[in-house]
């Protein structure tokens, strides 16, 4: 959680603002394989708070590195991640201060091409898309049960780092026990999961904040 001190409003009331987009590629491990900067013709940013995916980004970048280009082999590809985050010129130092937006996955690519133009469309999506099925995260196999007064947090890391594959978390603990059995058949998703679990007890949210 990030508290705005007096030198940003200060920046973001300046008279007049230069802002900049930033975007670092990640592979799957999360390392910086790559940026795409200063090549940012229009984006949008959405957050709704009352969806479960509550960040997306919309994308259009002049691509001029074919490194860039779409592929399994190129930088651009469904299995990396884009963080995102917003720069804002101090008129006064001339310093570009950066504020990120978040981490997020490849929705939907698609590039154009003509001899004036390379122009990369993308849309992105934050992690819930990982574990809700629109990427990944459907379950497969056997039925997974929950048994009556397991463990609350227990049950929500279990379901995130072994169903889910999340490396990476925050869940705090709600000192709650599961209140009776849980069942989640074939073609339930991990967030399904995470989101019965969260709306036992009122005043719970779940959600990704960057890559946690």
């Amino acid at each position: 959680m990030y508290t705005p001190t007096q030198d940003d409003i200060k920046l973001l009331t300046q008279s007049t603002r230069d802002v900049y987009c930033y975007l670092d590629i990640l592979n799957k491990n999360f390392k910086k394989i790559g940026y795409l900067d200063g090549q940012v013709i229009s984006d949008s940013y959405s957050f709704n708070a009352g969806s479960d995916v509550r960040k997306t980004v919309s994308l259009s970048i002049h691509v001029s590195d074919s490194s860039l280009l779409i592929g399994r082999d190129k930088k651009v590809w469904y299995d990396k991640y884009i963080d995102v985050s917003m720069g804002i010129r101090n008129i006064r130092t001339k310093e570009i201060v950066r504020y990120p937006i978040g981490t997020f996955l490849f929705y939907d690519i698609n590039y154009s091409y003509s001899a004036s133009d390379r122009t990369l469309n993308l849309s992105l999506v934050d992690r819930v898309a990982e574990l809700n099925g629109d990427k990944s995260g459907i379950l497969s196999g056997m039925e997974t049960r929950i048994p009556a007064g397991s463990d609350m947090r227990s049950s929500l890391v279990n379901a995130a780092s072994q169903l889910g594959k999340i490396a990476k978390y925050r869940i705090d603990d709600p000192e709650q026990e599961i209140p009776y059995d849980l069942e989640f058949g074939q073609g339930s998703t991990v967030w399904d999961i995470i989101k019965t679990i969260r709306d036992l007890y009122p005043g719970w949210e779940a959600f990704f904040d960057g890559d946690t």
